[in-house]
């Protein structure tokens, strides 16, 4: 199974549109510094763009991750991304246009001051924690794409919420998709056995939320889990998960 694409975000990475140029330049990631996803801390290890950048990753420049607004891409040349001692860098030469040159004005303004990218984890290590939140490391990643952002969205956490792992009594190991997916099934089977008629005293008693509620007995083990979850993640962003998964 594919894991999530996910997102990140940094405050305190400069970004500035060269006015004479053009260019906008940038860190959209930051080696070592650890930032805090409200259910773990997790921090990028240098080197984690690598392999990824040099086995000829098709990158692109976007603004808000939007793919409807692409500012460069390196196979045509128009945007250069490369790692150094701070981070991932990138040089964006953006079409001429009104719409990019309104975001590189906005840039120079300092109206937009954040930059962000998309990844697929292929390499993470996890550092348990007795008396914290458990230290994610990213050790290698699959790159997509940069993007100036409007909002700074290190806490754009629907996608990875969703594949966060946790491990349950058995010591089996899913992730929350799986675990909400689950979940969702077992409503349907419960709302299917009501409506012909049989005993619905299972049936779970459904708040907001599905890890709100009292699960049916053929979903305990993945009410335990979701319950495991809650203890290692802010409810704004569960609540995010599910609401993102069950439209």
């Amino acid at each position: 199974m594919a894991k999530a694409i996910e997102r990140r975000c940094f405050s305190g990475a400069e970004m500035r549109a060269d006015e004479e140029t053009g260019k906008i330049t940038g860190y959209a990631a930051l080696f070592n510094r650890e930032t805090d996803l409200g259910w773990e801390r997790e921090m990028i290890a240098p080197g984690a763009f690598a392999r990824s950048l040099n086995n000829g990753a098709d990158v692109r420049a976007l603004f808000n991750h939007d793919p409807n607004i692409v500012l460069g891409r390196n196979t045509a040349g128009t945007l250069k991304v490369w790692e150094d001692e701070r981070g991932l860098a990138f040089e964006i030469t953006p079409p001429a246009t009104a719409q990019a040159d309104g975001i590189a004005e906005s840039i120079r303004r300092g109206d937009i001051t954040q930059s962000s990218f998309a990844f697929r984890p292929v390499v993470d290590e996890r550092i348990s924690s007795e008396n914290g939140k458990d230290l994610r490391i990213l050790r290698e990643v699959e790159l997509f794409d940069v993007s100036p952002v409007t909002y700074p969205a290190y806490e754009d956490t629907v996608a990875s919420a969703r594949s966060v792992e946790v491990r349950n009594e058995a010591g089996e190991t899913r992730t929350v998709g799986q675990i909400i997916d689950d979940w969702k099934e077992a409503e349907s089977r419960n709302d299917a056995d009501a409506d012909n008629g049989d005993d619905a005293s299972n049936t779970p008693d459904v708040d907001s939320e599905p890890c709100l509620a009292t699960t049916p007995q053929d979903n305990q083990d993945s009410y335990s889990e979701i319950r495991q979850l809650n203890d290692r993640a802010t409810q704004s962003c569960l609540s995010e998960a599910i609401q993102g998964n069950t439209k």
